[in-house]
């Protein structure tokens, strides 16, 4: 309703993550679980179902340049209510070159927005990338 609707970048805190550990080890092109705690601080239940909302992550340099915005999202398969919590696993893969990157994690309602692109802080996590054995 127009009534209703925020201009892009000014909807505000809607979740909030969190992680276990604030860093990950994996091997190059290998994929890890990041287990992450979601919590809906907004006033509408989240939707769910394949490629309508998700958890995903922008893989960032060590120093926080974007390097890949998009990549593999794990989807909510339950409508998370206000003040509802999940833990879901995030599936991240390491990139091909040994090194340390951060991992911003973020939610995506496809076709719809990215919460940060709207004012959602998100949660970053460091990732050492280590070369494969005998590499």
């Amino acid at each position: 309703r127009p009534d209703r609707m925020a201009p892009l970048g000014s909807a505000g805190i809607r979740a909030t993550f969190s992680t276990d550990h604030k860093s990950y080890t994996a091997r190059r092109g290998r994929t890890i679980s990041v287990p992450v705690l979601v919590k809906n601080t907004s006033q509408e239940s989240f939707p769910h179902g394949d490629l309508i909302f998700g958890l995903s992550y922008h893989l960032l340099s060590q120093d926080g340049q974007m390097i890949a915005h998009d990549n593999d999202r794990t989807y909510c398969e339950q409508p998370l209510p206000p003040g509802g919590e999940a833990t879901m696993d995030l599936k991240v893969t390491a990139p091909s070159a040994a090194g340390i990157y951060q991992i911003e994690i973020d939610l995506v309602w496809e076709g719809v927005m990215w919460f940060k692109d709207n004012g959602n802080p998100t949660c970053t996590v460091t990732l050492e990338v280590r070369p494969l054995l005998g590499r």
